[in-house]
Order: C-alpha cells, then structure tokens, then sequence
C-alpha cells in the first residue's frame, strides 16, 4: 500500500504539470499532450514497480494511464486537466474543455503551433536516426524544412512536412531529384496515406525517390515508399506495417480492375 501511495504521489504531481499545460493553450493536440507526458515522466519518473502496477491493475502504460486519465469525462483525480471535448481537425486530433469556445481561427492558430512542434520533433528524430545510420550530422538548410544528409559518396535530400496531407498538395509542383525523401509523421487514420500511396507511389518509386513515416511517440523512422539500397538505413528502420497494407489494398485494387 505503500508503495502505491507513492505511486499516485507522483502521478498526482504530473496530473499538476499537465494542468498547467492544458490552462496555457486551452486546445492541445493528442501529440502535444503525449509529449508533454512523456517529458514529465523523466522529470518525474516512475520505477519499475510502479509501472507493473499500472499494467497489472489498469491494463496500461505510464503514458496511456496519464493520456486518457486527462481526457476521460470524468478524471482520475481534481488535480488533472479535464481535456474532455475534441475535434479532429486537418489530420490533427484535438482535445479542450467543455467550456472552451473554438472557431475556425483558434483551430488554424492551434495548427500552425502543431505543425510547428512536429516539423522540430521530426528534424531531432531524423537526426538521430541519420547520425545511428553514420551519415554526418545532418545539415538544416533553407526554410528548415530540407535537411542534407551525406555519408561518403551518398547523399539525401530530405524535406519535412507535418502532414500527409501538406505533402499530398503540394507534391505536384516539385521539382524532382534523385534521392529525394519526403518525411511525414503518423497520422491519425491511414486513408490520407493509402490515398497518397494510391496517386503517387508509382511515380516517386520511377524517380528513385522515397517516403519515410516519422513516429514521433516512439522516436522511430519507418520506410513507406521505397528502400534505399543503405544497408545502414534499412537496418536502423522500424519495420513499416503501414507500407505493407497500403502495397496489398493498392494490389487488391489492381486485380479487381481486371
């Protein structure tokens, strides 16, 4: 009992930090609000007792206990934020109060932050993954949304976007390369990206280009269009569920058309 008193000690301090959050921006992404978890979990870090009770009692762990604990209708504990209310807005889940007023201009203030903080966490995430894969350090040029990465005589040109959905507009109007990479995190359904594999898979695979999906949760990089023939690279990629159901649905398309 004691120890469990610790326990809900120290998830009642981060319930604390994460309503102080929710109080500044009012309206908080799902990824937003598992980062911001999963920072506090190192500042106050649970032991391994801890989460084996969480999985044993709850079914769950640390960060989903505290996830859904801040936007169930009726909280854990007065001291967590009350996130109750969301909306899914342009491949962005968001969460808020019940008595927080959203219109057009909050949702689309609330999304530039969003895309800002992914495009950030994703240039760290591919950095790390690059430097694992020993390419040097990764080179920000430009609008910051293009990153070099050379290793000897290799070399990828690699632009970031915060949705699938920015990259499924503005494709069109590229200009193509060899060893181009378009970076995109997870999202929150998979039919922008089997929709976007559908249009233009064929096309960047003829161009030697490729897509990888940035999971910002788990810090990984997985392939979706295309390998590179890095062996490096391939091997530092966390293997791609999403790549291997959009090449079957984009096949079972294909035979029915016949």
């Amino acid at each position: 009992m004691k120890s469990e008193s610790k326990l809900f000690e120290k998830i009642n301090s981060i319930y604390k930090e994460l309503k102080i959050f929710a109080d500044e921006y009012k309206i908080i992404s799902r990824v937003e609000l598992r980062e911001k978890i999963k920072d506090l979990l190192q500042e106050i870090p649970l032991i391994k007792d801890d989460k084996k009770f969480l999985e044993e009692n709850y079914d769950s762990t640390p960060i989903n206990y505290l996830f859904l604990g801040s936007i169930k209708e009726i909280p854990d504990s007065i001291n967590a934020p009350s996130l109750i209310e969301h909306i899914n807005y342009k491949d962005i889940t968001f969460y808020y109060g019940h008595t927080f007023g959203i219109d057009e201009k909050i949702l689309e203030q609330a999304r530039k932050r969003v895309y800002k903080f992914k495009n950030e966490k994703m240039r760290k995430i591919l950095d790390t993954f690059l430097n694992k894969s020993d390419y040097e350090p990764a080179k920000i040029i430009s609008d910051k949304r293009k990153i070099l990465a050379i290793k000897g005589n290799s070399q990828y040109v690699i632009l970031v976007y915060p949705s699938i959905l920015i990259l499924n507009d503005e494709i069109k109007d590229l200009s193509w390369e060899e060893n181009l990479v378009f970076a995109v995190p997870t999202g929150i359904s998979p039919g922008p990206y089997l929709n976007f594999y559908k249009i233009n898979a064929n096309k960047i695979l003829l161009n030697k280009d490729f897509v990888w999906i940035v999971d910002i949760e788990d810090e990984s990089v997985s392939p979706f269009v295309g390998y590179p023939k890095d062996k490096d690279l391939n091997s530092n990629f966390k293997s791609s569920q999403l790549a291997r159901y959009a090449s079957r649905v984009i096949s079972m398309d294909i035979e029915d058309d016949f």
